[in-house]
């Protein structure tokens, strides 16, 4: 099921608790700088988190229409449509953390899109805009998109694509949708 957490004496819904989010990340050796906040700092950045995952496409269904997050789900293999998988709320603490380090999955304007600008298949070259690499390619940080990619709408889709031909060099500036951290 989902958590409650409270900032400034309101409920909010949210995939994990300060109890669990605490928990998790107390085993992170980097996560120095989440035990330095306010138990109201850490909860902003959980909402924040779930928030973020609530505007995801994801597959299944909601259980309940009526119930406030987008998950528990039905429809997926292997997924209790009464809970909340453990990947979604691990994933939801690992996207605080994120944020709280300058992750910038909330306020990019063009978060997860093709960054891809040529690629060429003779002696293999590939350009990138704005300089970024495939590693830097996905809304969502590795980790995370570690612990959510599988559920996912993009991640029923196809994750690749090839082009043939003579030498030429294939230009996109599209965004696919692809599941490119799993």
């Amino acid at each position: 099921m989902t958590e409650v957490v409270t900032v400034n004496s309101e409920q909010y819904d949210t995939y994990a608790s300060l109890e669990q989010a605490d928990l998790y990340l107390q085993a992170n050796f980097f996560a120095t700088a989440w035990f330095a906040l306010t138990e109201d700092q850490k909860g902003q950045l959980l909402i924040t988190s779930t928030r973020l995952f609530d505007r995801q496409c994801w597959i299944g269904e909601k259980t309940d229409e009526a119930q406030p997050l987008e998950w528990p789900r039905t429809g997926i293999e292997d997924v209790d449509e009464t809970e909340v998988p453990d990947g979604i709320v691990n994933g939801s603490i690992e996207m605080a953390f994120y944020l709280l380090d300058g992750s910038d999955a909330v306020t990019s304007n063009n978060p997860g899109a093709q960054k891809l600008k040529s690629i060429a298949a003779g002696s293999v070259n590939m350009q990138w805009f704005n300089g970024k690499s495939s590693a830097e390619l996905d809304r969502f940080p590795l980790p995370v998109q570690e612990l959510i990619g599988e559920w996912l709408c993009s991640g029923q889709q196809v994750s690749s694509v090839t082009a043939s031909g003579t030498g030429g060099v294939s230009v996109t500036e599209d965004d696919l949708g692809f599941n490119e951290g799993v």
